[in-house]
């Protein structure tokens, strides 16, 4: 696809930063006791009222608080959108777009493993893993400069790139009812990026490679629905910027899922990824986007 550094290593984002904004709020003043009264009365009534959904809520997944492993496969069916600059030896690299300059049509259907693991109620692990290869051929229509050697305009030009991506993360979830759950996370994707262009008119034929760890932090949730069914969804990613560098990590997958039995779950939803990073002269814009089903079994 495309170095995003000129020695192919992606840097390691060491520094945080953390800011805190302080809101300030007024309401009106009560006049009378009679008005605080029926403030202090009202206020009892939403919680009393709000408690008793909670605790009254459907008890349609109290057997999840008892899986300790749960695994899941699926298959995702990504449509990609790719743009990608790698400079070499200070011969500035063409902004390609893979679709369109090189041929290379999106990958076929991806199949994803993950495995979670319950601690205790409000605690999970989750690993999971996938990998995406597509390659293309075309007489290319304009002159491409990559890693610093130029493809001229009518050279048939074959093309390749493999993306791999390991993730790892831990959830805390402080809600956590029999009717919905919402948790936050805290974890690291790995991701390695090979690519490839050859000449096959001139046999010139360079490759790339782009690998390092990536910092993610997220939100989780899920709903509990009648007749078995579930609503889900999970945002994790990551934004920097610094100096020359720019960074953005997002994926996100919505999904509506449905329990089979105690220890099956098929799934059917949505995936959103997107890898944009941009450091001095190189630069990789990298999004997969379609439809994912998946079926989960827990133990």
């Amino acid at each position: 696809m495309g170095a995003i550094s000129q020695n192919g290593d992606v840097a390691q984002l060491g520094e945080h930063l953390l800011c805190k904004q302080g809101v300030a709020g007024s309401s009106p003043a009560i006049s009378t006791k009679k008005e605080g009264k029926k403030l202090k009365k009202a206020t009892l009534i939403f919680f009393i009222l709000f408690g008793g959904v909670i605790l009254s809520a459907p008890k349609v997944s109290a057997k999840e608080y008892n899986n300790f492993m749960a695994v899941e496969v699926s298959y995702w069916l990504p449509s990609s959108d790719a743009d990608v600059r790698a400079t070499e030896l200070s011969v500035l690299g063409t902004n390609i777009d893979v679709e369109n300059d090189l041929g290379i049509d999106d990958s076929p259907a991806v199949t994803s493993i993950s495995a979670s693991f319950n601690l205790v109620r409000f605690n999970r692990f989750v690993f999971s893993f996938l990998s995406i290869e597509a390659d293309g051929n075309k007489d290319i229509t304009r002159d491409i400069t990559f890693k610093g050697r130029t493809y001229s305009v009518g050279e048939n030009v074959s093309s390749s790139y493999e993306f791999k991506h390991y993730e790892g993360y831990y959830e805390f979830i402080p809600f956590k009812q029999d009717a919905a759950e919402l948790g936050v996370l805290v974890g690291v994707k790995y991701i390695e990026i090979d690519s490839q262009l050859t000449s096959n008119t001139s046999t010139i034929s360079e490759s790339a490679s782009v690998k390092g760890p990536l910092p993610i932090v997220g939100v989780q949730g899920e709903i509990r629905l009648p007749y078995k069914f579930q609503l889900s969804g999970v945002g994790k990613g990551f934004i920097i910027n610094y100096s020359d560098s720019d960074f953005k990590l997002i994926d996100i997958v919505t999904a509506l899922n449905y329990d089979i039995n105690n220890f099956l779950r098929a799934t059917v939803g949505y995936r959103y990824f997107l890898i944009d990073a941009e450091d001095g002269d190189n630069k990789a814009d990298i999004e997969f986007t379609g439809p994912v089903v998946g079926l989960t079994g827990s133990f």
